[in-house]
């Protein structure tokens, strides 16, 4: 495999032999796997319970090109332009075949053709198209419309309804799952499908992880919370239905807790954690903690909204698992220290939750999960604890730990595989994404510091991290951080924080105790 110097530019002379890692072309609404016959589209799914699947539709770009003379084959993927590029080189033409997904137009898979003669020559030069398309699908009933200007076209009305309602998926999420949840006498409010489909209902193969893995509600409303942090941009949750998300997980939170007089403590029972070896257990403490119903309260402060007070009493008194004998977090309540995990789950209360704890109880956390966590499994845990050590300055355990996420980069393309192996979900963004923020949060330090009555955003370079030299220069690179849309420039200078405050006034951190009685919920850093 050549990089042809460009970073951004993968070449082989040879396809990988397993073509589950031949390339991905998609545009976020229309995608195939290169040479495929089957291409899929945004939300699109068919089956009903466990027989639930996207969609296959025909792909019309299954198509490989071939010269009659003998030639040298190159294969190319541009990540940069997002193009795939095969090239057939011979004595005396080159063809040149592109195929993407067009950026601007998510309705249009496009192939091109460039053919170049090496001699001068009257002979004719043939290229063949061969196609493996075929106009039939298992899951959807097409239908010959009328030839357009020569072309063959055929269509099918799902397929073209469903481009009308993807234009409204977050209304027609919020209502399904406000409709779905009037099945279950005791649940209000609103409830995010594991997988979902433009309809917004739950379209996940196996019923157990939409009914327990229902941290996902909490993922979605901490990216609200976030988005609002760094951009202050109140106007989506005013016009753009961001509150009516916000409250309606928050009420859908509050009915699905249990209070137990016992211990004076809300506990979540019933559910399975992002560690997906464990299922019905109770209280999962990567769960409670994203459970945060503080950001719903703050946010209707400052939309002057009333809000419920019992939003306020689940966020300070959900139950969040600690063993003081040990000083560490136990996944759920009744986890056995050292029994085997499936992937990163509690190391996640540092980041990206930021659940207020010491050094030392961040430490014996990593140390706990770590040995015991699958090494082939999914891509994105290695990046967690790799931003754990950097927070406590062990950049030889990060690095280490960093380098087991290119064990999923299949070649020669650089597809990512969930597992190691190769096993598991292909092109997979979770490990993708779990390597970037190991990048972009654990080398630079970047964090969102709320502290009662002002927000910074704060680049903490870890004091272990070094800046490079130049070659033949022994003098430190100045490294520093650029804001593309303001041009604010941030030096990353090592152990030293960099602080740019911001001007929206919210009252607290979620997770900064704000009364006695929350103290439970993390353990102060020194």
């Amino acid at each position: 495999m050549s990089c042809d110097s460009d970073p951004y530019i993968f070449t082989t002379d040879t396809l990988p032999s397993d073509l589950r890692f031949l390339p991905p072309l998609a545009n976020g609404h229309l995608g195939w796997r290169v040479y495929n016959n089957i291409m899929h589209m945004g939300g699109v799914y068919n089956g009903e319970g466990g027989r639930c699947h996207r969609a296959d539709v025909p792909c019309p770009l299954a198509v490989k090109v071939e010269l009659e003379e003998p030639v040298q084959h190159t294969y190319s993927l541009d990540t940069h332009k997002g193009i795939f590029i095969h090239t057939l080189s011979s004595a005396s033409a080159t063809a040149t075949q592109s195929l993407y997904s067009h950026r601007h137009y998510p309705n249009l898979m496009v192939m091109e053709i460039l053919l170049e003669r090496q001699v001068t020559s009257q002979e004719p030069v043939t290229v063949k198209l061969v196609s493996s398309f075929t106009p039939q699908s298992k899951d959807i009933r097409f239908e010959a419309g009328p030839d357009y200007r020569g072309v063959v076209v055929i269509f099918s009305r799902h397929i073209f309804d469903s481009l009308y309602v993807r234009l409204y998926f977050l209304i027609i999420t919020i209502k399904q799952s406000l409709s779905l949840l009037k099945k279950y006498a005791v649940l209000q409010g609103l409830k995010f499908p594991w997988e979902s489909a433009v309809s917004g209902r739950e379209v996940c193969p196996e019923d157990i992880y939409g009914q327990q893995e229902i941290h996902i509600n909490g993922d979605v409303t901490l990216a609200f919370r976030h988005y609002l942090y760094l951009t202050e941009d109140l106007s989506m949750f005013r016009e753009g239905l961001g509150s009516e998300v916000i409250y309606g997980v928050a009420d859908y939170w509050v009915s699905r807790v249990t209070w137990k007089p016992e211990d004076q403590k809300y506990h979540l029972d019933g559910v399975m954690p992002p560690d997906e070896y464990y299922y019905n257990v109770n209280d999962s403490v990567y769960t409670n903690t994203v459970a945060n119903l503080q950001f719903a309260v703050e946010l209707a402060e400052l939309l002057q909204h009333p809000a419920p007070k019992e939003w306020q009493a689940v966020a300070e008194y959900i139950k969040i698992p600690f063993d003081e004998e040990h000083q560490y977090h136990p996944e759920y309540d009744g986890y056995i220290k050292g029994h085997p995990v499936k992937q990163a789950d509690t190391v996640l209360l540092g980041y990206p939750l930021g659940l207020p704890m010491s050094p030392e109880v961040r430490r014996n956390d990593l140390e706990a999960y770590e040995p015991v966590t699958n090494p082939h499994g999914p891509a994105m845990t290695w990046g967690m604890f790799a931003i754990g050590w950097l927070e406590l300055g062990e950049a030889e355990k990060a690095q280490l730990l960093l380098e087991k996420c290119f064990n999923n980069i299949q070649g020669p393309f650089q597809v990512w595989s969930e597992s190691s192996d190769g096993s598991g979900a292909v092109n997979f963004l979770t490990g993708m994404g779990g390597f970037l923020q190991a990048v972009l949060f654990g080398y630079t330090g970047f964090r969102l510091v709320l502290n009662p009555g002002n927000k910074h955003f704060g680049v903490f370079s870890p004091q272990c991290v070094h800046s490079d030299t130049n070659p033949g220069n022994t003098k430190p690179c100045n490294l520093q951080v650029v804001l593309k849309a303001s041009g604010t420039k941030i030096p990353l200078t090592p152990g030293k924080a960099q602080v740019q405050t911001c001007s929206l006034n919210i009252s607290a951190h979620p997770n900064i105790p704000i009364h006695k009685s929350n103290a439970s919920r993390g353990h102060s850093a020194s």
